[in-house]
């Protein structure tokens, strides 16, 4: 999902863009999810902390 007025701005900049819809009018990215609960810090550093360094 992706707001049509942010389509418009990244189109030029990329060669291709892929989305899965662009609803008119865009609302809320929250009233797409299920669970859209606010993430806290910690729980974050220890998701980043999981991830293997890159190569």
């Amino acid at each position: 999902m992706a707001p049509p007025d942010t389509i418009a701005r990244l189109r030029p900049l990329a060669d291709d863009l892929v989305y899965l819809a662009a609803p008119e009018p865009f609302r809320a990215v929250g009233a797409f999810f299920t669970d859209f609960r606010e993430v806290k810090d910690d729980e974050i550093l220890q998701t980043l902390r999981a991830v293997p360094p890159p190569v």
